[in-house]
């Protein structure tokens, strides 16, 4: 069964946010990003199926975004909230932090 890490990265300020997958809440906190090395926190899932589907939702403010993603294998998904939004980077390999 492939697992997903979910890596929020940077922008996090201590807001809520959620993460969804499939329909199922797997992540619930208020992340603060670490100036040193660009990360916040994280959640790692396994999944059963090729194809997720994932909300994050900030439910104290009004962004949110829902994505889907093929995966056949271990993966990464890396959240950043820049200016208001949410970006998303999803890929086959760990990301580096320094």
């Amino acid at each position: 069964m492939p697992t997903v890490h979910f890596e929020l990265q940077e922008g996090w300020t201590g807001d809520r946010v959620e993460i969804w997958v499939n329909g199922a809440r797997r992540y619930a906190g208020r992340p603060t990003t670490r100036l040193q090395t660009g990360y916040a926190d994280g959640v790692v899932v396994d999944v059963g199926s090729d194809v997720i589907a994932f909300d994050v939702r900030l439910p104290e403010l009004p962004i949110a975004t829902t994505r889907s993603v093929r995966v056949t294998q271990e993966h990464w998904i890396g959240l950043s909230r820049r200016s208001g939004q949410l970006r998303v980077v999803d890929q086959a390999a760990p990301f580096g932090y320094v």
